[in-house]
């Protein structure tokens, strides 16, 4: 049968027709299940006559798709990849120029325990294909209308009502970088315990268990936090070096969450995490305690990561995230999304960085992970509108706000002999730290501050003269 039929031209000069006859490659096109971390190979196909090859998928895994070109049925040297998503992505339908004489289309489960048990594949040659808009512009170029601007996250750009484009710029919250060969202890806290050890030298922090103790393990984590501000999405990231000797009993994660303890191993409190547990690469979110793990070969991203288990070398690890949605990020690739549409993902998105090593082995493990740069930004103003608080008879431990916030300037509205004390806690005791003590009979009119504070804002004061405003 002919790929397609043309009637020949009538006496009026006019053609009747033109049939085109798409054909189904059945060598390249399947329904069989998917064995974990199995491939299809279909077989080469001539593409002579036809201008375009379809691929159609359908599956309940994640997979990658490969629609490989040949000129000899034998060396495939061109290559089109392509992620098939099921959860956020399951209409997958490509159209591919024929440019060479054979074709074949490769598809990888990329999960590695469970198999595609849903499996559609199919694959067409079209002999005719029609990729571009009907007609050009006035100028000759394409004629291309911009409805929608989407990332691969999933998120979208929004146009202001008076056409201006909505954005955002990136500030930097939490994070220094690694200088010289002491750990500043003004930013950065760390605690070993069982002979682990952390060390700095050339830009570069190494947090590594030693080979002595089972049990040995080694923390850093951020004096502050990033405050966290409804509708404006954080930005954490690391770039690391996961080090070797990942065996069973090892544990290995960084990323933006709460520990009950600078030195206490395994006890995420809130917040979200990469993580290599046994040798395996894995996403966590944490809530209260309560710890959600998803493990490389399962995550439903774009770029499903089953390859480089664990990462070798060098890498960056990227965390978005907002109060309903969390993005993890490797290589500038995004791997899995959780959306958090029934329950909160964790309880506080105001969040330090936190790093850790651990090796809990009966086997002994000099295990260790390495840190270049580690910080977390904001999409958007540092500010929202402030508010004020003014006593009106004398307090002690006032609470003004619970959580992280910015004192921006208190006012004495007389110069009577009195005290203001202000407090970065929900007390006037430990652990609150004290952030002032103002003399208010030699300190008349407003002092400016402009100074987060990270655990809460708490309020003495003797008189009733005074006013502070905050966020």
């Amino acid at each position: 049968m002919p790929l397609f039929d043309a009637y020949t031209i009538n006496n009026t000069g006019l053609v009747n027709a033109v049939v085109q006859n798409v054909t189904v490659s059945p060598y390249n096109s399947s329904t069989a299940v998917l064995a974990p971390t199995g491939t299809f190979t279909g077989t080469g196909t001539s593409t002579l006559g036809v201008a375009g090859i379809q691929v159609s998928l359908f599956a309940n895994q994640n997979c990658t798709v490969h629609i490989e070109q040949s000129d000899d049925n034998t060396n495939w040297d061109i290559s089109d990849t392509y992620s098939y998503r099921y959860q956020t992505k399951p209409n997958f339908g490509i159209t591919v120029q024929a440019v060479t004489s054979y074709f074949r289309v490769r598809v990888q489960n990329d999960n590695q325990t469970a198999s595609a048990t849903t499996f559609r594949l199919q694959s067409c040659l079209c002999p005719i294909v029609e990729a571009l808009p009907r007609s050009l512009d006035a100028e000759g170029n394409l004629a291309v209308c911009v409805q929608d601007i989407e990332d691969d996250y999933g998120s979208h750009v929004k146009i202001a009502p008076v056409g201006a484009l909505n954005t955002t710029s990136l500030k930097r919250l939490v994070g220094v970088t690694f200088s010289g060969t002491t750990i500043d202890s003004n930013f950065w806290q760390t605690s070993a315990v069982a002979g682990a050890s952390a060390t700095q030298v050339g830009g570069e922090l190494t947090l590594t268990t030693n080979a002595a103790t089972t049990g040995a393990a080694c923390y850093l984590q951020s004096y502050r936090s990033a405050r966290y501000i409804p509708s404006n999405q954080h930005y954490a990231r690391f770039i690391i070096d996961c080090g070797s000797a990942t065996g069973t009993g090892t544990i290995k994660r960084w990323g933006p969450w709460t520990s009950s303890a600078i030195g206490a191993y395994n006890a995420p409190q809130d917040g979200c995490a990469f993580s290599i547990i046994n040798g395996v690469l894995s996403v966590s979110t944490f809530n209260a305690g309560s710890a959600t793990v998803v493990n490389n070969g399962s995550f439903n991203g774009q770029a499903g990561l089953t390859r480089n288990v664990p990462p070798v070398g060098t890498n960056i690890y990227e965390i978005m995230y907002s109060n309903s949605n969390v993005w993890f990020i490797f290589n500038g690739e995004y791997i899995h999304k959780v959306s958090a549409t029934g329950a909160p993902w964790t309880s506080t998105t105001t969040l330090p960085i936190r790093v850790e090593c651990f090796n809990a082995s009966a086997t002994v493990f000099n295990t260790s992970i390495k840190v270049r740069s580690a910080s977390i930004h904001r999409f958007g103003e540092l500010e929202s509108a402030s508010i004020y608080w003014s006593p009106t008879a004398a307090v002690t431990g006032a609470i003004l706000k619970r959580g992280a916030g910015k004192l921006h300037r208190t006012l004495n509205f007389d110069n009577t002999a009195g005290t203001l004390t202000l407090y970065d806690g929900v007390t006037t005791a430990a652990p609150s730290v004290q952030m002032a003590i103002i003399d208010l009979a030699r300190v008349p009119g407003s002092t400016e501050f402009g100074i987060d504070f990270y655990q809460g804002l708490c309020v003495t004061s003797t008189l009733t003269t005074t006013m502070v405003v905050y966020e």
